[in-house]
């Protein structure tokens, strides 16, 4: 499997953040939400599954960070071994 690492420590100042993982069709297969980031940075490791614990295809899938008004949305491909 392949995990892309997107450091957020520029947004340590802000209370809480959400992360969100689209598949290609947008359809929202795993969210972790909310995120305490206590001014220090914060990480998430995604396993490859949906909020459901099933093991998703491998492929491309797209990662939304938000944080009050910020946005950032990041492709992430999972490859399956």
């Amino acid at each position: 499997r392949y995990m892309s690492v997107y450091p957020i420590s520029h947004i340590s100042h802000l209370p809480s953040a959400s992360i969100k993982i689209y598949d290609i069709t947008g359809r929202l297969v795993r969210s972790f939400s909310p995120l305490t980031v206590n001014n220090k940075r914060s990480t998430i490791i995604w396993d490859g599954t949906d909020n459901w614990g099933r093991h998703l295809p491998a492929g491309v899938y797209f990662v939304r960070l938000e944080c009050l008004d910020l946005a950032v949305i990041r492709k992430a491909v999972l490859i399956k071994e």
